[in-house]
């Protein structure tokens, strides 16, 4: 029997790197915001377009929505039956949700969270191969 993964791709909302970037002079590569409506739980896998601050490419990350939902849940980002996300790609290629951070989280917190940390979903298209 075979298994149907149901994938929903999301495109970031306009970004400004002035307003939605590094406070702290954190060098980033690229920038997303994304407000998804919680009744997407149909979707097995969700495709977050990390588009680049360049604009000369995209990134992508790839994650199952149980894991999504999951981080969203645990670091209190449900708001009015939404899902409000920021995601940074930094210049040395890590990932991080930085929805509702302040600067000194910026500066040391992101390095110890691991629940922030999205790297391991970073154009990791292994998860629907799989």
């Amino acid at each position: 029997m075979k298994v149907i993964t149901n994938i929903t791709q999301i495109a970031s909302e306009p970004v400004s790197p002035r307003l939605d970037g590094s406070t702290n002079g954190l060098k980033l590569s690229a920038i997303g915001i994304y407000t998804l409506p919680s009744n997407l739980k149909e979707t097995d896998i969700f495709v977050f377009i990390l588009p680049d601050i360049d604009g000369q490419d995209d990134n992508y990350i790839i994650i199952p929505t149980s894991e999504l939902f999951t981080r969203m849940d645990y670091n209190n980002l449900l708001n009015l039956g939404t899902f409000q996300i920021k995601l940074w790609l930094t210049n040395d290629g890590r990932v991080y949700e930085m929805r509702h951070r302040s600067g000194e989280y910026e500066f040391m917190g992101m390095y110890i969270d691991a629940d922030r940390n999205w790297t391991e979903y970073l154009n990791n298209w292994k998860i629907i191969k799989n």
